[in-house]
């Protein structure tokens, strides 16, 4: 029976002394990164100038009552030694300054930055991590005091060297909105939710309260599946709405779609524009690639980007 290929793209980070280890420009290919109570997410860089003219970056944000170690990590694929600081540009609109963690060995785990960030521009923040036998995340946070706003702040092209000095010099410019190019790749199907309902002939709408297979709070209803136009760039999609309600024996309902038995191949590539809203409280969006044989086989053994 034919199924998807998923395809993964692996990233290894030596612990031998190059010059410098990259771990994130946010680019093509970028790594996973997880939210630790706040919200964090690959967004166009919305401030494309000085040193920073790429096209993507992290936008990582603590509201109010987030715990102060709200952030955004990315587990290395193995410890690395050997070097003595983290870079990252940073863009942020207020006063809130980030902190960084690296480790979960020793005292001080917490790490201020070496310079003082300024306010309305891209910069070159370092932190000193020379105290660290090793480092095994990267783990940014947004602030550690009590806000009575939201701290937001930006990120991009995140480095581990030995040279203490800020760089100065602006990263590559990228061009936005720069088409797919599907080199040896033939579309055989799209699908841009531009239809008055939703196509049941490609999709399945999912109604169930088993929980997901993993103890999810949510009814998947009918309700909570829509078609719609999103805001920023009046591009159609398709809209999955979480919302909290008693909803017979639940206290929320959510959405969840599927092409099962309807539109699969056995070999190629997938694509999709996705925008994800703030995960905290308990949200996990998620988009699977899934085996139209799962009945058979049963969930896809894990993989991630390390």
């Amino acid at each position: 029976m034919k199924h998807l290929l998923s395809l993964f793209f692996v990233l290894g980070l030596p612990s031998t002394a190059l010059a410098q280890v990259d771990v994130d420009n946010f680019e093509t290919n970028s790594r996973q990164w997880d939210n630790i109570s706040c919200s964090s997410v690959i967004v166009d860089n919305p401030y494309q100038t000085g040193l920073n003219v790429s096209c993507k970056c992290l936008q990582l944000t603590r509201t109010p009552g987030c715990d102060n170690w709200s952030g955004a990590i990315t587990h290395l694929s193995q410890a690395v030694t050997g070097y003595h600081y983290v870079h990252a540009l940073m863009y942020r609109n207020n006063g809130h300054q980030p902190n960084l963690k690296v480790t979960d060995e020793g005292v001080n785990l917490d790490i201020p930055p070496m310079t003082t960030i300024a306010a309305n521009v891209w910069q070159d923040v370092v932190f000193d991590v020379s105290d660290k036998a090793q480092i095994d995340f990267i783990f940014f946070m947004a602030d550690r005091d009590n806000l009575t706003e939201d701290a937001v702040v930006y990120i991009d092209d995140i480095v581990i060297s030995n040279d203490a000095t800020p760089r100065t010099a602006p990263n590559a410019m990228c061009t936005p909105d720069e088409p797919v190019v599907l080199g040896e790749y033939t579309l055989v199907w799209n699908e841009d939710f531009t239809e008055e309902t939703l196509d049941r002939s490609v999709w399945n709408v999912e109604v169930t309260n088993n929980g997901g297979g993993n103890n999810e709070l949510q009814y998947y209803a009918e309700k909570g599946v829509s078609l719609g136009v999103e805001p920023s760039t009046g591009k159609h999609c398709l809209v999955l709405t979480a919302t909290k309600e008693q909803y017979i024996d639940r206290e929320c309902t959510s959405g969840r779609v599927n092409t099962k038995n309807k539109m699969y191949y056995t070999f190629g590539r997938i694509d999709a524009r996705i925008k994800f809203p703030k995960t905290a409280n308990g949200l996990w969006p998620a988009f699977w690639q899934m085996g139209n044989n799962y009945d058979q086989v049963g969930w896809p053994v894990a993989a991630r980007r390390i």
